[in-house]
């Protein structure tokens, strides 16, 4: 948060947000899941958005799920 914020501060253009689901844990069968679920992804990324977000998104861990999670948290 605190970077979106300091680009914020250096432009007045769209800003983008499209952070990721956290790091990425390494299951015993050799795959990986996020440790973020959507609710928590929303939690931490509302605060960024402080207005001058014009996009948001999300980046690895994240999936349609917590796209529509992060919509509802907005309307």
């Amino acid at each position: 948060i605190s970077v979106i914020r300091s680009f914020a501060e250096q432009t007045e253009l769209p800003l983008i947000f499209k952070p990721n689901a956290g790091l990425p844990v390494l299951t015993e069968d050799g795959t990986t899941v996020s440790d973020y679920d959507a609710a928590r992804f929303v939690r931490e990324v509302l605060p960024a958005l402080d207005g001058r977000v014009k996009y948001v998104g999300g980046c690895c861990g994240t999936d349609p799920s917590y796209i529509l999670v992060l919509k509802q948290a907005l309307a």
